[in-house]
């Protein structure tokens, strides 16, 4: 039977008898679902957070509220956040009803059509769950914040549901460029987790979602330091050398002013591009034997800093002619051209290790042997997260 089938046949009990639907047991049967608005996948959700006496009513301490912050910055550098994130649903029409679609339209901060995820979340042992969001930005740079749309449903102003806290220097703003939230259940409470979209736990700020559906912030935080770390490796003297710091990448040769064109700023950009297929702030030049077949070759390391969307910086290698003046287009070129990461290249007992994946998701160092490239060593990192900054429960 198709859900949407479903939806018809039981919206009118549902809409009729609302405080009935609030009570159904979790999990129980698909109409507790449907109650919650989500379709057959919502009875997977975690049940910690399904059963009212899992959710604690008592105050928060200050000293509680200083526990977690640590706690949870203990668990995210230790990669384990993703265990304690409350399920979520795919937004879909039909979700909100139209009515809420035009309070919401009327009253909140954001477009409808931004809803990305959906979550049924109990606030407290008393009522039944209630409905969050989590909203995109959309843009470039986007961001995602989750909001209580019930508690925006009852509300007539621009009240967004997040309490306001003593933010003078404007850090909670900043938490959110290029971050983004995600609920969590720890301890018997609810909290929003603010972090780098790239990386779950990489986290920025901690929220708790109160008793009464209300958000506060609770505290700041940041990465206090990060150690590389071998998690693999072919050649244990140089992956080891490499994380300790005693075996060094080795220097560039910055060439751009000397490339064999025309500077003029009018026309460089385009030359560039025509020789090099791509557009790079800069050169960096190592004449080595990369493969080791004997021949010493130019390996260009091109940089560009990009300020689209959140920023960023890329690199790319590519194999150059003996003038420098364009690309030798072969496939040891093909090969460095395949790789992507910080790139920077070492030298090891004759041999030259370039650091970076095919991928670019993972740390490896690769050598380039027959024109193919075979990883040599893989790090990981491990990180220690700070508090920076708590904020007073009693504002």
């Amino acid at each position: 039977m198709r859900i949407a089938n479903v939806f018809r046949d039981v919206e009118s009990e549902i809409l009729r008898r609302p405080r009935q639907c609030e009570s159904f047991a979790y999990g129980v049967t698909l109409i507790a679902a449907l109650c919650a608005g989500f379709g057959p996948n919502a009875l997977a959700k975690d049940a910690r957070n399904a059963k009212p006496e899992s959710i604690s009513d008592q105050p928060l301490t200050e000293k509680y509220a200083a526990e977690a912050c640590t706690s949870i910055a203990s668990l995210a550098d230790q990669g384990r956040l993703s265990g304690l994130a409350i399920a979520g649903e795919r937004y879909f029409n039909g979700w909100l009803s139209g009515g809420e679609s035009e309070h919401l339209a009327q009253n909140a901060d954001f477009e409808v059509d931004k809803i990305e995820t959906v979550y049924m979340v109990r606030t407290n042992k008393r009522t039944g769950q209630v409905r969050f969001a989590k909203v995109s930005t959309g843009g470039t740079c986007a961001s995602e914040q989750v909001f209580n749309i019930d508690y925006l449903l009852k509300s007539n102003s621009r009240n967004m549901g997040i309490d306001a806290v003593d933010d003078s220097q404007d850090k909670i703003r900043w938490t959110y460029w290029g971050g983004g939230d995600y609920p969590i259940h720890y301890r018997d409470r609810n909290f929003v987790v603010t972090a780098n979209l790239r990386d779950s736990n990489e986290i920025r700020m901690l929220s708790w979602i109160k008793p009464d559906g209300r958000i506060r912030p609770l505290c700041l935080l940041n990465v206090k330091s990060t150690h590389r770390t071998v998690t693999s490796s072919a050649n244990p003297a140089l992956c080891k050398g490499i994380v300790s710091d005693t075996i060094k990448p080795l220097k560039l040769e910055f060439v751009t002013d000397r490339l064999p064109f025309n500077h003029d700023p009018n026309v460089f950009g385009k030359e560039f591009t025509a020789r090099y297929e791509d557009y790079a702030d800069g050169i960096g030049l190592l004449t080595i034997d990369i493969n080791g077949d004997s021949v010493k070759k130019n390996i260009g390391n091109f940089e560009y800093a990009s300020g689209a969307g959140c920023g960023s910086d890329k690199k790319w290698l590519h194999l150059l002619s003996a003038d420098l003046g364009g690309l030798i287009r072969n496939p040891l070129d093909k090969q460095l051209r395949k790789l992507h990461g910080p790139l920077e290249i070492y030298s090891f007992k004759n041999g030259y290790y370039i650091n970076g994946s095919e991928s670019g998701i993972t740390d490896d160092l690769v050598q380039i042997r027959d024109n193919k490239i075979e990883k040599v060593c893989e790090f990981g990192k491990e990180t220690t997260t700070e508090v920076s900054k708590m904020f007073s429960l009693n504002q």
